[in-house]
């Protein structure tokens, strides 16, 4: 929140503020991460109040709901998921850190001026 507050003040008019989050900001589809969910539907809540404040300004405010991809702190493949992981997914496989960096690029663009919520990266996870 600090960062966010110290970067709308140097920000121009029409500028861009993009969260990285998790699809488990709005879907909760095993137990035992009720912590790690929470913070991630935070994230969302507090979007969306600087969207209020700073869409006068013109400033769009985007949170992407990344989904499983490999990464450092996730390195596991779609072949390691257990099958009930994958059947929660219309897409069956994990995204490429490449797929999720794009939309990040697209929301950072000029066609991007009119878009401010909540983009899901997930390849349709679903509960």
């Amino acid at each position: 929140m600090a960062t966010t507050r110290a970067a709308a003040q140097k920000l121009s008019d029409g500028g861009r503020i993009i969260f990285i989050s998790s699809g488990l900001g709005s879907r909760v589809a095993f137990p035992g991460v009720a912590d790690y969910a929470g913070t991630k539907a935070a994230i969302v809540g507090y979007a969306k109040g600087v969207q209020r404040d700073l869409g006068p300004r013109n400033i769009t405010v985007n949170v992407v709901q990344a989904g499983l991809m490999p990464t450092d702190g996730y390195a596991a493949t779609a072949d390691k998921l257990p099958e009930a992981i994958m059947d929660l997914h219309a897409i069956r496989r994990i995204a490429t850190v490449e797929e999720t960096a794009a939309t990040v690029c697209f929301l950072a663009g000029s066609d991007a001026g009119y878009i401010s919520g909540v983009v899901d990266v997930s390849g349709g996870f679903q509960l």
